[in-house]
């Protein structure tokens, strides 16, 4: 029954990098904020002002903000996105209507290298090497 435990881990099979200790870490969030869902995020490892929409012939007219010329990206806001491996929710009666991104979320941060989300063949190879540099060391 879903209302039977506190908390529900939806953990995807396409993030294999994940650790014991970012459950642990979601599950700290979730009861320090008393949070209704903790998702996984990682930064972003390109800056999403650096890129803009293509005009249909390809132009790079307007490619980037206005607000941005001349700064490095360093002097930027630090962004972060979904990374897929940790899913947390708060128990209820049901997940009907449910959404993860409601009123009640926060976000657990991880790092970059245990935040490989297996979308494509390059990605899979990418966490086929990470996992094997991490039994070496």
């Amino acid at each position: 029954m879903a209302g039977s435990f506190d908390y529900y881990f939806y953990l995807q099979p396409t993030s294999p990098l994940r650790s014991p200790e970012d459950l642990k870490g979601a599950m700290d969030v979730a009861i320090d904020k008393g949070a209704e869902t903790v998702i996984g995020v990682t930064p972003c490892e390109h800056h999403p002002f650096w890129s803009g929409e293509l005009e249909p012939n390809g132009s790079m007219k307007d490619f980037l903000r206005p607000e941005i010329a001349g700064l490095n990206r360093q002097d930027l806001p630090q962004f972060y996105r979904l990374n897929g491996a940790v899913f947390l929710a708060k128990g209820r009666e049901s997940f009907d209507g449910f959404s993860f991104l409601a009123a009640g979320t926060y976000a657990y941060v991880m790092p970059n290298d245990r935040s490989v989300d297996i979308d494509s063949e390059v990605d899979f190879v990418l966490a086929e090497v990470m996992m094997r540099a991490s039994q070496v060391s």
